[in-house]
């Protein structure tokens, strides 16, 4: 890392507050959660394909997938074959899929959907898992840049880092590093917990799971993998999905490193014996139009799956598939209000009452058996 970048990065750490130093592993019995926002809008259709019905194929006469395009675990509804690396938990009972999941009045901003998502709701001013911090008193790391929304409030300090291969200073001079451990271990409270911080953050350089791949969603969930488990509530941010044009490419592609990341990243879970404390919930802003685009792509739509990766799972399918034949305006209607299933991951998961997470009483989906 150049020294202004590593300058940066210090001064980074340094907005979060002086609770932003981590004390340590949490207890050995606490729950993690572990939100992987799929950004840029997901097309949810080539995503959970409704490979049987002729409207799906009508509206998508090129992008439509066929069946060797498909992971079928039977039944009208199949995977795109670029989430196979994921087959495995589905076969274990570990991976549920709730379909249809969106929100009333759906905007097709990636900025203020995002938000909304993240906030909890559209009139939300802090994000929903930091007031589920605020609640639990617990720690909160997010892997994005920016920090990202679901994490801010000014009643709670998480830390926000990088990828795991950026935190490096092989080429910051002696003199500049001395310079830097005076300037933080003779200052305040906060500037040596800063430094604590970082010096943490170049740790996980040298700890981050060599088995994950060279990806770039691999090293994002390298380097939360490398926290684990000194917080309690993770986000983290895997792009590649605002496929306006030549989308069958490129969301397989996206789809595939994702796939491909989550898998390992849940097998260092398991190898680590953190498994049965650990959840992970996959997520995007909003889906995308039923009907194709002429650029061979598809624009921002509403309603698309949320995948739960955990223990203890109710196997399969959850929530109704929107219909393709009762569009609103051409997009998918919702039949699931992502709040539910924020409630549902709040009280089932984390054993945190959701009512005063999400100012409202939402509906509990029997996520867990």
């Amino acid at each position: 890392m150049k020294r202004r970048l590593f300058l940066q990065s210090a001064a980074s750490l340094l907005l979060l507050g002086p609770r932003a130093a981590l004390a340590g592993p949490l207890p050995s019995d606490a729950r993690m959660l572990v939100a992987i926002h799929l950004a840029g809008g997901n097309d949810g259709l080539n995503t959970v394909v409704p490979w049987r019905d002729p409207r799906y194929r009508q509206a998508r006469p090129s992008l439509a997938l066929g069946e060797a395009d498909l992971w079928q675990p039977g039944g009208p509804l199949a995977f795109n074959a670029a989430l196979s690396p994921l087959r495995a938990l589905w076969d274990r009972g570990l991976l549920s899929v709730v379909n249809g999941v969106g929100y009333p009045e759906p905007v097709r901003s990636h900025f203020r959907s995002a938000e909304i998502w993240q906030s909890g709701g559209p009139g939300a001013r802090t994000g929903w898992l930091a007031r589920t911090l605020e609640h639990t008193r617990g720690r909160g790391i997010s892997v994005d840049t920016p920090i990202s929304r679901a994490l801010q409030s000014p009643a709670i300090s998480p830390w926000a880092v990088g990828p795991a291969d950026s935190f490096h200073y092989d080429d910051i001079d002696p003199v500049t590093h001395a310079a830097l451990d005076d300037l933080y271990r003779q200052a305040d409270p906060h500037l040596r917990e800063t430094w604590t911080g970082l010096q943490t953050a170049l740790h996980v350089s040298a700890t981050a799971d060599p088995h994950m791949p060279p990806t770039e969603p691999g090293k994002a969930l390298a380097t939360l993998l490398a926290f684990m488990p000194a917080a309690q509530i993770y986000h983290v941010g895997l792009h590649g999905f605002d496929t306006h044009a030549n989308q069958r490419n490129r969301q397989h592609k996206a789809l595939e490193e994702a796939a491909t990341a989550v898998a390992a990243a849940w097998k260092a879970v398991e190898d680590r014996g953190l498994a049965d404390r650990t959840t992970f919930m996959l997520y995007s802003e909003f889906g995308r139009r039923v009907e194709e685009n002429a650029s061979g792509g598809t624009d921002h739509g509403t309603a698309g799956p949320l995948f739960i990766i955990s223990q203890g799972l109710r196997r399969g399918w959850q929530g109704e598939y929107p219909s393709l034949g009762n569009l609103t305006d051409g997009d998918l209607r919702y039949t699931i209000d992502f709040r539910q299933v924020y409630a549902s991951v709040l009280e089932q998961w984390l054993g945190q009452r959701a009512e005063p997470v999400l100012g409202e009483t939402f509906p509990i989906l029997p996520l867990w058996a």
